[in-house]
């Protein structure tokens, strides 16, 4: 979670040339176009939110690996991304990112077509390969222990409808807080959920609780 792009896009550059991912993966960008990012060294897919300010979502693609990923596309009203990794004989690896409502700002009912919206996309590139979906759900799922938020239920409902595990409850995990909180209590509303076939290829996932690549600007954060 950038909160913003542009203010933080040396810090951006300086994390790539660090980390040197071949995937990085940006929510609210604040970008008002889709393919409003130009970085050295990487392609970028992205999907603006364009009928009001704020959100938006984007993958970095390094260059080194983009003959083997394409950016398939959906129409529907949602806030997620996704490119397809090819992987020779075996099926295509489809990665998801996507920013999910702010649970104060939702109805029930917008929330419920909002995850109708979101196993659509699932099931439709589920048929086609394996995903994983790197996820600001603005949802509590208890895994700080505690209650598990409305948002957090519609998010497990579409979970378990699709048999998807969320790494961050597993013991591949390392660390439980992905948001520091300024003025209210840390919490972990960012998810990591994959299909079981690409969990058990996985090796380990790390959340950065220290804030050791933590993006640098005016605003903070996640």
């Amino acid at each position: 979670n950038i909160r913003g792009v542009h203010g933080k896009r040396s810090s951006l550059i300086e994390n790539l040339e660090t980390e040197k991912p071949k995937l990085c993966l940006l929510t609210e960008t604040l970008l008002q176009t889709n393919r409003n990012l130009d970085i050295g060294g990487y392609t970028f897919f992205g999907k603006a939110r364009t009928d009001r300010k704020g959100g938006g979502v984007g993958i970095l693609v390094e260059n080194t690996v983009r003959e083997k990923i394409t950016p398939p596309t959906s129409d529907r009203p949602i806030e997620i991304t996704w490119v397809s990794i090819q992987r020779g004989k075996s099926v295509p690896l489809f990665v998801g990112c996507y920013y999910g409502k702010q649970e104060s700002r939702c109805s029930k009912e917008e929330i419920m077509t909002e995850m109708n919206l979101l196993s659509e996309e699932i099931t439709e590139f589920g048929k086609e390969g394996e995903i994983i979906i790197f996820m600001d759900g603005n949802g509590k799922l208890g895994i700080l222990g505690e209650e598990v938020s409305r948002n957090g239920k519609a998010l497990n409902s579409v979970f378990d409808e699709h048999n998807l595990v969320v790494i961050n409850k597993s013991k591949k995990c390392k660390g439980k807080i992905t948001r520091v909180g300024q003025n209210e209590p840390d919490s972990a509303i960012d998810f990591v959920v994959t299909d079981e076939s690409t969990y058990n290829n996985i090796v380990e996932m790390i959340i950065d609780e220290d804030g050791l690549i933590k993006m640098k600007g005016k605003k903070s954060s996640d």
